[in-house]
């Protein structure tokens, strides 16, 4: 680029990803990003996480009720499968 210009401004930006091709400034600063947002991420997955877990330890939500079964039709399926 240089042997091609009257102004060495011009080949700035070539000169630019030359030093990225050896040094990887930017590469590594986006990945720290990208690192940054999965943590951020997984931390606020793992809050919810445990929001839902604290209600179900707390027994507060056990069944919504749409499937309603009586011990005595469990017992009594029980015992026609082994006669």
């Amino acid at each position: 680029c240089y042997a091609q210009t009257d102004k060495a401004s011009d080949c700035r930006p070539q000169g630019d990803d030359y030093v990225e091709c050896l040094f990887h400034h930017r590469e590594i600063e986006r990945a720290k990003q990208i690192k940054a947002e999965f943590i951020r991420k997984a931390e606020h997955q793992a809050k919810e996480g445990r929001k839902v877990a604290d209600v179900l330890a707390d027994g507060v939500i056990v069944g919504v009720g749409l499937i309603q079964r009586d011990k005595a039709g469990e017992a009594g399926a029980g015992e026609n499968k082994s006669a």
